[in-house]
């Protein structure tokens, strides 16, 4: 029997020891800090109702009053002293001591081996085992066992009764198996939710790689179509314009003359919109001339059937620009107009492409009415398609909006997305 306990004992201490190097990284810092940010209000109802103990037994004299502004400055230099300090860790282990330490002070003015603060033993060491560890803990427990031992020779000396002694010593006990248990499962789901965190993590990135093959065969579609157009149905429509302007100049009735100049009219028509419908597929300028230029045309282009004013600001340094991510800007800068046309209510939107220190970034905003980023209505996928455009194409992508104030949107590439592979290579 006497094996299998410590048996068991090397296991916890195993499991738990994983858990305690965890509290010397940022985030177990982190995680102390804010634990001693919650027990300071324990610190400090404690040692209020010390001090009104020691009012309800007539001991508020120089030495308690002095004994009870130490507990004070203590516990409120400590708090002080743990926003400007470094070692977090080491810190919080010398208080789990000095709280002991203090338990013991209010014990021994108070109540001795029966005193009302004794329970304030029992939270240390739970505290101690949840905070660092088992191992930590263990020396807590061994601390605790000598400051109430101390306790109960203090009794006996004064030939006070220690009657409770073994109930506060079993109480210990209980006290160190709960904070080992509940630092066990703490260290348990800890790992649990890392290792979701990482597969969560491995998920999004194959996520993310999934929808950039999408969408660079989408947009390699997309040309293929705009070629394929170009290649099959210019030609021919070339043929039968120069065939209509041939029969319109030849000696024909009037009549017939005057069907033929209306049927050039609707195939100039139906030309232009083949090459409308082209340009949308894939324009021609943004693989020839790049980007901005691209932007120009489009913006020109649609100017006429525009409910706004569109407003360009590009950074002349960006000119001759190319990158990977000229189709994605395109594509956004389409469902960015797109969206102002059906939602915005808007009056104009200025559209500005810059050049940054670390990278490059596209802002596009309107007056229109605006909305809350947090409440998009679900049927709503313009800005999750932008969101998930720009992050799988390597930016990053922020709306700013309020309501009846307009809407802004800021898209940025660093400066090691711009020529590499991480983009989308849609050339």
């Amino acid at each position: 029997m006497g094996s299998l306990g410590v048996w068991i004992g090397k296991k916890v201490e195993q499991v738990l020891g994983r858990f305690e190097t965890l509290t010397e990284d940022h985030d177990g810092r982190l995680r102390l800090f804010k634990v001693e940010r919650e027990l300071i209000w324990i610190r400090r109802l404690t040692l209020l109702a010390w001090g009104l103990a020691l009012y309800a037994e007539n001991r508020l004299h120089i030495a308690g009053t002095a004994l009870l502004l130490s507990g004070f400055l203590y516990m409120e230099g400590f708090h002080w002293y743990l926003h400007r300090a470094g070692n977090t860790a080491r810190l919080t282990r010398i208080t789990a001591a000095a709280d002991s330490i203090l338990a013991f002070t209010m014990a021994l003015t108070v109540g001795g081996s029966a005193s009302p603060f004794i329970p304030l033993f029992y939270l240390t060491i739970v505290a101690a085992a949840f905070r660092f560890g088992a191992r930590a803990s263990v020396n807590i427990l061994l601390l605790n066992l000598f400051l109430f031992l101390s306790l109960v020779a203090s009794d006996l000396a004064q030939g006070h009764p220690v009657s409770t002694a073994p109930y506060v010593l079993l109480y210990m006990g209980v006290a160190f198996a709960l904070g080992a248990m509940l630092s066990n499962w703490a260290a348990a789901n800890l790992h649990m939710a890392i290792n979701r965190a990482r597969d969560l993590g491995r998920e999004r990135d194959r996520s993310l790689s999934l929808l950039r093959r999408l969408m660079n065969a989408q947009e390699e579609e997309r040309r293929t179509l705009s070629e394929d157009l170009h290649d099959r149905m210019g030609e021919r429509l070339f043929s039968l314009g120069h065939g209509l302007d041939a029969c319109v100049a030849t000696d024909i009735p009037e009549t017939v003359r005057t069907q033929l100049v209306g049927l050039r009219r609707e195939l100039s028509s139906c030309t232009s919109d083949m090459r409308a419908f082209m340009n949308e597929l894939r324009p021609n300028v943004l693989d020839e001339l790049g980007l901005c230029e691209a932007v120009v045309e489009y913006v020109s282009s649609i100017r006429a059937i525009i409910p706004f004013e569109i407003a360009l600001d590009l950074d002349p340094d960006l000119a001759s620009w190319r990158s990977r991510q000229d189709a994605m800007l395109f594509r956004l800068i389409q469902e960015a107009i797109l969206n102002a046309r059906k939602h915005s209510g808007a009056s104009r939107l200025d559209i500005r492409l810059k050049r940054e220190q670390q990278g490059t970034s596209l802002i596009i905003f309107d007056n229109g009415c605006g909305f809350d980023p947090q409440s998009v209505p679900a049927r709503h996928f313009g800005l999750m398609m932008m969101r998930e455009r720009a992050e799988a194409s390597g930016g990053e992508l922020k709306i700013e909006s309020t309501r009846n104030a307009g809407t802004r949107i800021i898209i940025r590439y660093g400066d090691d997305h711009g020529c590499t592979d991480q983009g989308l290579s849609y050339r």
